[in-house]
């Protein structure tokens, strides 16, 4: 499924954008694990191999490419490295908390972007540069507002691959400056067997991080947990302590299951989603309207939960306002 879709999307992308120009500035914009990164491996892999130019495996072993993202810091406070994809989703969505024993920061700071416009400034060992943050959201403000000035200001043919998965939290400074890559994820592909193998499969990235360790082993529960607080059979702050041991993915996975549900009678017959709908409707009945009301709680909530340091609290607050509005 992950090869069809980057290939679906390359060939978007290829029809948009022929790096015949000197400088492109891009918002790859998508979930997290849909597959942006691998796409940008292969839009890169391309150009190189269109071009003969050698290519090193990672990308960050070319010295046409800087992959920019989380910072990592030892026990002194020192920037040692730059998070992988991998790392930086299995952090992002709550499931380790430190590599290898070192910190990860919560943004891109402006020292990473001072790094990065000294490395734009040199001239390029073939044509293009790439510059791949990841993900534009994580920026700070400092960093934000050096960022821009870098992008107004660059003369060196460079492309900017900038990854995002929340496009509302990219300054508009920064939009206003960028075409957006929207990258779509075929429906038609998805599982449909169980909600969690039809969220899996729609994050191929997480698929493969799960296949070492499962993560989500217990993720089944949670549409009867929903129908338990649906009948008023539960007390939100029971599960309060669960939720919030399952790491943050877990707003993005009610965010799916009201999503089906919000969808409701408007689902197709033969659409895919079709069965996970029925199965859901007969735990949670809830009607289209009050599942966008719920969807609306839960977007407003994911943009909060990362930088709270209170996750106790947090997933208290979350489920009894959850509670409150599902019936």
């Amino acid at each position: 499924m992950i090869n069809s879709n980057i290939k679906d999307n390359f060939q978007k992308f290829s029809k948009q954008y022929n790096f015949e120009k000197s400088n492109y500035n891009i918002i790859l914009s998508g979930n997290d694990s849909c597959g942006k990164y691998a796409l940008v491996e292969r839009i890169i892999s391309e150009y190189y191999q269109k071009n003969n130019f050698k290519l090193n495996i990672p990308l960050s072993n070319n010295p046409d490419i800087l992959h920019l993202s989380l910072p990592i810091y030892d026990k002194s406070g020192k920037l040692i490295e730059t998070i992988s994809n991998k790392e930086r989703l299995m952090y992002k969505f709550g499931f380790e908390k430190k590599i290898n024993d070192n910190r990860v920061g919560t943004e891109i700071t402006i020292n990473q972007i001072r790094e990065m416009t000294e490395f734009v400034s040199y001239s390029s060992r073939y044509n293009h540069k790439f510059i791949i943050i990841n993900n534009i959201e994580d920026l700070n403000n400092e960093a934000s507002a050096a960022f821009l000035k870098t992008l107004e200001e660059t003369n060196s043919p460079t492309v900017f691959l900038l990854l995002n998965s929340e496009i509302d939290l990219v300054p508009e400074t920064i939009k206003s400056r960028c075409h957006t890559f929207n990258f779509i994820t075929n429906e038609n592909n998805l599982s449909d067997s169980t909600m969690l193998e039809y969220f899996v499969s729609s994050k191929p990235t997480l698929r493969e991080i799960l296949e070492k360790k499962n993560y989500m082993e217990d993720y089944h529960l949670i549409e009867n947990e929903l129908h338990l607080l649906y009948e008023k059979k539960v007390d939100p702050i029971v599960l309060s302590e669960k939720w919030q041991t399952r790491g943050v993915i877990i707003i993005d996975y009610l965010i799916s299951i009201f999503s089906i549900l919000m969808k409701g009678r408007f689902i197709h017959d033969n659409s895919s989603i079709k069965k996970l709908y029925n199965s859901l409707s007969q735990l949670i009945n809830i009607t289209p309207s009050r599942s966008i009301k719920i969807l609306t709680i839960l977007l407003d909530n994911k943009k909060n939960l990362f930088y709270n340091l209170n996750q106790k609290f947090y997933f208290d607050n979350l489920l009894i306002v959850l509670n409150k509005n599902l019936y």
